[in-house]
């Protein structure tokens, strides 16, 4: 489903207005629409592909689905070690990564994003944990963004959607 825009932030203020993570609304990041064969707006269709590492079963096929419905293509693994295996992969695609921070082995979350750093400079990064929250300011690697769970699912999207936003508009002012 790639309408989250209207679908999502619509009363998302309202709702993120009761929480205690503070999250910058922009525009999610946009996809070309296709209509049948045809690409809308002249631009060539790219998916945008998001890593996903959660070692609690539920909880990962609710952050997957909620990704999904709004347009991202997610590669969702339960470990720090297969999260570090697909970026390593010479076809990695890969476009965001949202990261749980303690699995039961290593590499943790934090090392899983700055491996994802070693590779891609500017590598989107969204942190999601229950309990390491105050060590994302020594452990975190720059210009990423730490939920505290529980969370509601629109707080997921707007972060990976902003961080995406940023890099797009980083990259097109180069330009």
């Amino acid at each position: 489903m790639t309408r989250c825009g209207a679908n999502i932030l619509s009363g998302l203020t309202r709702n993120l207005s009761r929480r205690r993570i503070p999250v910058t609304l922009r525009e999610p990041f946009a996809k070309p629409r296709v209509h049948g064969n045809h690409i809308l707006g002249g631009h060539a269709l790219e998916s945008v592909n998001i890593l996903l590492a959660e070692d609690e079963t539920l909880l990962l096929l609710d952050f997957e689905d909620a990704l999904k419905e709004a347009g991202f293509v997610v590669l969702a693994v339960t470990s720090g070690k297969k999260a570090v295996e697909h970026l390593k992969a010479a076809e990695s695609s890969i476009a965001g990564i949202v990261t749980d921070i303690r699995f039961a082995e290593s590499p943790s979350g934090w090392d899983v994003a700055r491996i994802a750093r070693e590779i891609d400079p500017e590598m989107p990064v969204v942190y999601i944990s229950g309990d390491s929250a105050p060590d994302w300011a020594s452990q975190g690697v720059p210009k990423s963004i730490m939920i505290e769970k529980p969370f509601v699912m629109s707080q997921l999207i707007v972060a990976i959607s902003q961080l995406l936003n940023d890099r797009t508009a980083g990259a097109a002012a180069l330009e």
